[in-house]
Protein backbone atom coordinates (compact mmCIF):
# COMPACT_ATOMS: atom_id res chain seq x y z
CA UNK A 1 0.00 0.00 0.00
CA UNK A 2 1.43 3.71 -1.20
CA UNK A 3 1.74 5.65 2.26
CA UNK A 4 -0.45 8.90 2.66
CA UNK A 5 0.80 12.02 1.32
CA UNK A 6 1.32 14.95 4.42
CA UNK A 7 1.47 17.75 2.37
CA UNK A 8 4.28 19.92 4.59
CA UNK A 9 5.47 23.49 3.83
CA UNK A 10 6.13 23.01 -0.07
CA UNK A 11 7.21 19.48 0.47
CA UNK A 12 5.32 16.11 -0.12
CA UNK A 13 5.79 14.53 3.08
CA UNK A 14 5.16 10.65 2.93
CA UNK A 15 7.54 9.01 5.56
CA UNK A 16 9.73 9.52 8.70
CA UNK A 17 12.55 8.98 6.32
CA UNK A 18 11.72 11.77 4.42
CA UNK A 19 11.17 14.30 7.34
CA UNK A 20 14.55 14.88 7.25
CA UNK A 21 14.86 16.56 3.73
CA UNK A 22 12.13 19.30 5.63
CA UNK A 23 14.17 20.16 8.54
CA UNK A 24 16.80 22.17 7.49
CA UNK A 25 14.38 24.74 6.40
CA UNK A 26 12.98 25.26 9.39
CA UNK A 27 14.20 28.23 11.59
CA UNK A 28 16.23 27.17 14.46
CA UNK A 29 14.50 28.42 17.66
CA UNK A 30 11.50 28.61 15.19
CA UNK A 31 9.36 25.42 15.51
CA UNK A 32 8.88 22.86 18.35
CA UNK A 33 9.58 19.59 16.38
CA UNK A 34 10.16 16.32 17.84
CA UNK A 35 10.81 12.68 16.57
CA UNK A 36 10.18 10.06 19.10
CA UNK A 37 8.56 6.21 19.44
CA UNK A 38 4.96 5.92 20.74
CA UNK A 39 4.68 2.37 21.21
CA UNK A 40 6.78 -0.44 22.59
CA UNK A 41 9.86 -1.00 24.28
CA UNK A 42 11.50 -3.17 21.92
CA UNK A 43 14.03 -2.04 19.48
CA UNK A 44 11.95 -3.58 16.44
CA UNK A 45 8.56 -1.57 17.63
CA UNK A 46 10.40 1.60 18.77
CA UNK A 47 11.50 1.97 15.22
CA UNK A 48 8.65 1.42 13.35
CA UNK A 49 6.45 3.52 15.70
CA UNK A 50 7.08 7.04 15.40
CA UNK A 51 5.12 10.54 16.06
CA UNK A 52 5.89 13.96 14.53
CA UNK A 53 5.17 16.70 16.90
CA UNK A 54 4.90 20.40 15.31
CA UNK A 55 3.93 22.62 17.60
CA UNK A 56 1.22 20.84 19.07
CA UNK A 57 0.65 18.97 16.00
CA UNK A 58 1.05 15.01 16.04
CA UNK A 59 1.45 12.78 12.69
CA UNK A 60 2.03 9.41 13.81
CA UNK A 61 3.19 6.48 11.40
CA UNK A 62 3.27 2.73 11.65
CA UNK A 63 6.83 2.13 9.64
CA UNK A 64 6.72 4.82 6.93
CA UNK A 65 3.04 5.21 6.68
CA UNK A 66 1.19 8.19 8.32
CA UNK A 67 -1.71 6.31 9.95
CA UNK A 68 -2.95 9.11 12.52
CA UNK A 69 -3.00 12.88 13.01
CA UNK A 70 -3.66 14.80 15.93
CA UNK A 71 -4.63 18.53 15.59
CA UNK A 72 -4.63 19.31 19.04
CA UNK A 73 -8.49 19.85 18.54
CA UNK A 74 -9.19 16.17 16.99
CA UNK A 75 -7.67 12.77 16.27
CA UNK A 76 -8.42 10.80 13.46
CA UNK A 77 -6.99 7.38 12.60
CA UNK A 78 -7.31 5.38 9.66
CA UNK A 79 -8.74 1.62 9.60
CA UNK A 80 -6.10 -1.16 9.55
CA UNK A 81 -5.52 -2.36 6.35
CA UNK A 82 -1.80 -3.58 7.30
CA UNK A 83 -1.59 -6.12 10.43
CA UNK A 84 -1.64 -7.27 13.58
CA UNK A 85 1.53 -4.58 14.40
CA UNK A 86 0.34 -1.82 12.68
CA UNK A 87 -2.54 -2.38 14.94
CA UNK A 88 -1.00 -2.69 17.75
CA UNK A 89 0.09 0.97 16.72
CA UNK A 90 -3.08 1.75 16.15
CA UNK A 91 -4.19 0.54 19.38
CA UNK A 92 -1.48 2.42 21.34
CA UNK A 93 -2.65 5.72 19.76
CA UNK A 94 -6.35 5.81 20.43
CA UNK A 95 -6.70 2.71 23.21
CA UNK A 96 -8.18 0.18 21.52
CA UNK A 97 -11.16 -0.12 22.51
CA UNK A 98 -14.68 -0.75 20.77
CA UNK A 99 -15.49 2.92 20.53
CA UNK A 100 -11.80 3.82 19.18
CA UNK A 101 -11.86 1.01 16.15
CA UNK A 102 -15.26 2.41 15.45
CA UNK A 103 -14.08 5.62 14.98
CA UNK A 104 -11.11 4.69 13.02
CA UNK A 105 -11.57 6.07 9.24
CA UNK A 106 -11.75 4.52 6.13
CA UNK A 107 -8.60 4.93 3.37
CA UNK A 108 -10.10 7.61 1.49
CA UNK A 109 -11.98 9.65 4.48
CA UNK A 110 -8.24 9.61 6.46
CA UNK A 111 -6.59 10.67 2.92
CA UNK A 112 -9.20 13.41 2.35
CA UNK A 113 -8.84 14.94 6.10
CA UNK A 114 -4.82 14.88 5.70
CA UNK A 115 -5.33 16.72 2.88
CA UNK A 116 -7.57 19.51 4.42
CA UNK A 117 -4.99 19.78 7.09
CA UNK A 118 -3.12 23.12 6.98
CA UNK A 119 0.20 21.65 8.25
CA UNK A 120 1.44 25.69 7.66
CA UNK A 121 -0.14 27.10 10.21
CA UNK A 122 1.48 24.44 12.45
CA UNK A 123 4.69 25.03 11.56
CA UNK A 124 3.83 29.12 11.17
CA UNK A 125 2.97 29.42 15.22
Amino acid sequence: MVATPLFFAPKLLTSVESFDIILPTVKKGHQMISITSYHGNSASAENNAKVIKINGMSFYFSYETLVAVNTGRELKVIQNYWGPTTGKHLNAIDGGDKQAKDARLEKDAFDQFVKNINVSVAINQ
